[in-house]
């Protein structure tokens, strides 16, 4: 069972039957869901999350899930990649536990972090909240500040992370962040 995938999938056919305005109908979810799988949850999300899974609607079921797996997966790799090559997470582990460390090893580490392989088996959609703040760390990192809010700001389909990163932001006066942040929020 596919569990969270269910939810998002069953939302993506809603809008693109053109019932975005039955998204959060309970009866209605209900009813597209259980044609999916067993109802685990409801579609809580912000409407505009729901327009992102449409495109793998025009798939069945299994492939769509099977095409989010792979999606997370390569989401999971761009992360390693990006943490890697702006934190230089190989090489500590090279120089600290004196063992050839690569961005291969480094992957799979993340994949083994037992709240990503939750996520990708039960299909839910935190891998593109990592690559959001993956985006903004590295971004920070290199004084791109307003860029940084922007890459934050589409982090806002799971508001409760973002939110709070955000009033960080407001209290260390990273006000470039901030207008980022807002432009793309708005």
């Amino acid at each position: 069972d596919t569990l969270d995938f269910s939810q998002f999938y069953a939302a993506g056919q809603m809008v693109r039957q053109g019932l975005g305005h039955s998204l959060y109908d309970l009866n209605t979810q209900l009813q597209w869901q259980s044609r999916l799988a067993r109802v685990h949850t409801f579609y809580s999300h912000p409407p505009f999350e729901a327009i992102a899974f449409v495109p793998l609607t025009f798939s069945s079921y299994r492939t769509a899930y099977a095409l989010w797996t792979l999606l997370g997966l390569g989401l999971l790799i761009a992360c390693a990649w990006l943490i890697d090559s702006s934190a230089h997470v190989s090489a500590t582990i090279s120089q600290y536990l004196r063992f050839p460390a690569d961005l291969g090893l480094v992957i799979v580490l993340f994949a083994t972090f037992s709240p990503v392989t939750t996520c990708l088996l039960i299909g839910q959609d935190s891998l593109l909240l990592l690559l959001v703040f993956s985006l903004v760390y590295v971004l920070l990192r290199r004084d791109y500040e307003f860029s940084a809010g922007c890459v934050l700001a589409c982090g806002l389909f799971k508001f409760q992370f973002v939110v709070p990163f955000a009033l960080v932001l407001l209290f260390r006066g990273r006000w470039r962040a901030l207008r980022g942040f807002s432009l793309v929020g708005a």
